[in-house]
């Protein structure tokens, strides 16, 4: 079965019925692994817009690591978001934030930040195919 959407977008995981770790499971090795929406990496390596979108971190969830294989094993790969709905979902992040926190480091939940001169020296090279927000 493919993972759900709506308008388009991942529905999260604990909406799906898999449990938000514990603190004690999260300070427990090896127990919680993050588990990103977009779950096809390849799909999402050849622009840095696709990367960004796949690795912000509402679309990575930390799940128990016995749930994450689950997830895999029930759920195909939802479908590629259009380059402007990525666009759209990172600005609004970026709006309410005022930086986009992506996933760094899968062990640890490290973030590393995109201040918004990075954001806009990144989505200028999408040209006229990017839309002004």
């Amino acid at each position: 079965m493919r993972y759900p959407t709506r308008n388009g977008l991942i529905i999260s995981p604990y909406e799906l019925g898999y449990s938000e770790p514990t603190e004690q499971q999260f300070n427990t090795r090896g127990r919680v692994t993050i588990h990103h929406g977009y779950y096809n990496r390849q799909d999402f390596r050849s622009e840095r817009l696709h990367s960004i979108f796949r690795n912000l971190v509402t679309n990575t969830y930390p799940l128990l690591a016995e749930q994450h294989t689950d997830s895999h094993k029930d759920y195909s790969a939802p479908p590629k978001p259009n380059d402007f709905l990525m666009q759209d979902v990172i600005e609004e992040y970026l709006a309410t934030n005022g930086v986009i926190d992506c996933i760094y480091e899968k062990r640890t939940r490290q973030t590393h930040q995109i201040t918004p001169d990075q954001w806009q020296n990144i989505r200028g090279g999408y040209g006229a195919e990017v839309v002004n927000i």
